[in-house]
C-alpha cells in the first residue's frame, strides 16, 4: 500500500544527525540522561513518518505507535484554537479560547517546568518557526526534567509562555502522552502544553500519516464546534493536505460552501487561519462553560494540582 508523502517533510532544511554517545543539550553541555534533546528520543522523532506508516500495515498496525512497538500508548490531545473562536450567544465578537482555558492549568499546577526548545522542530531543523520556542510541563511528574532541557517558572510567567508562543503562531495543545514519562513520571501526575506547528509537530504527523487510531486520540473541546459560512466561495485553500492534517474539510459538488466533519475535525483553527473570506469560524453552544469543561475533561486522567511526590520510573497501566 503506497501512502503519500507528508507535505511537513518539505519544510526542513535537513533533518539533524542522531549518532553521537552524548548529544548536546541547547546551551552546548553534554545531557547525561533524561533529556528530550538527547540522540535517541531525536531519533525516534525522525523515524516517526515511517513508523506511523506502518500502522497501516493489516496485523502490524495493531502493534506499532509512531514512536516504537506497544500494545498500548495512552494519550490524548486538546486542541485550543487562537483565533475565529466565537460563543453563540455573541456570533459577531472574538471570543479569546487561549485567554479562557489556559491560565487555570499553569495556576493550578503543582509545578511548571518552561521547556527551552521544541523537540519537534529540533529534530526535524524547523525553518518555518523558532526551535527554541518549547512546550512547558506541568504537574509533579514534571520535576525531573533537567535544568538543562527549561528552567521552573512561575504561574505568572508560565502565562507569559503561552502568550509569546501564541503570538509567534504556534497553536496549544493540551497533551496527556508519552512525553510525561520520557523523564521518569507516572502519566496521572502529569501533563504537556504543546505550541504545535504546522510543518514539524509529531502529533499532527502521526495524526496526518498514521492510521485512525491516532486521530482518535484527539479530542473535543466540549461544546465546541466548526461552522463554514455563507461567505465561502469554494476556494478551496482550507481543504489542502498542508492545512487540515486529517482531512476533515472537503468540497463536493453541488455544495455551496466547504464541509466540515465534525467528528474527524481535531479544532486546531488551521483552516480558519488560512480562509482568505474569514467563512470559518469556531462555535462554543450557549450555556457552555468552556473553561470548566476542559478542565473536567483533563482532570478525568491526570492531576497536576496534587503537590505530593510521585514515584518514578514507570507508568500506571
Amino acid at each position: 500500500m503506497h501512502i503519500k508523502d507528508s507535505p511537513e517533510s518539505s519544510g526542513h532544511a535537513h533533518a539533524k544527525s542522531a549518532v553521537t554517545e552524548q548529544s548536546p543539550n541547547l546551551s552546548g553541555e553534554a545531557v547525561a540522561g533524561g533529556s528530550m534533546f538527547e540522540d535517541d528520543f531525536t531519533a525516534q522523532m525522525l523515524a516517526l513518518p515511517t513508523t506511523a506508516r506502518l500502522t497501516h500495515v493489516p496485523v502490524l498496525g495493531l502493534r506499532v505507535t509512531p514512536f516504537g512497538f506497544s500494545t498500548a500508548e495512552p494519550s490524548l490531545y486538546w486542541s485550543v484554537p487562537t483565533s475565529h473562536v466565537v460563543r453563540a450567544e455573541a456570533p459577531g465578537e472574538e471570543f479569546d479560547l487561549v485567554e479562557a482555558v489556559m491560565p487555570q492549568f499553569v495556576e493550578r499546577a503543582s509545578f511548571r517546568m518552561a521547556l527551552d526548545g521544541c523537540p519537534c522542530r529540533l529534530a526535524f531543523d524547523c525553518q518555518r518557526f523558532d526551535q527554541h520556542l518549547g512546550c512547558m510541563g506541568l504537574g509533579e511528574s514534571m520535576r525531573p526534567i533537567p535544568e538543562s532541557d527549561g528552567r521552573p517558572v512561575a504561574a505568572e510567567e508560565a502565562m507569559d509562555h503561552v502568550r509569546a508562543r501564541v503570538a509567534n503562531g504556534l497553536v496549544p495543545t493540551i497533551s496527556w502522552e508519552f512525553d510525561v514519562g520520557v523523564y521518569g513520571g507516572p502519566l496521572d501526575r502529569g501533563l504537556a502544553l504543546c505550541f504545535c506547528d504546522w510543518c514539524c509537530c509529531d502529533l499532527r504527523m502521526s495524526a496526518r500519516v498514521g492510521n485512525d487510531r491516532f486521530r482518535r486520540k484527539y479530542q473535543h473541546i466540549p461544546g465546541m464546534t466548526p461552522q463554514v459560512g455563507e461567505a465561502c466561495d469554494r476556494c478551496g485553500a482550507c481543504t489542502r493536505e498542508v492545512v487540515c492534517c486529517v482531512g476533515a474539510v472537503t468540497l463536493s459538488e453541488g455544495e455551496e460552501r466547504a464541509f466540515i466533519d465534525e467528528t474527524a475535525c481535531i479544532r486546531c483553527g488551521r483552516c480558519a487561519e488560512v480562509c482568505p473570506q474569514d467563512a470559518i469560524n469556531f462555535e462554543i453552544a450557549a450555556g457552555v462553560d468552556v473553561a470548566t469543561a476542559v478542565w473536567d475533561e483533563v482532570a478525568k486522567v491526570t492531576d497536576i494540582v496534587n503537590p505530593e511526590p510521585v514515584e518514578y520510573g514507570a507508568h500506571p497501566q
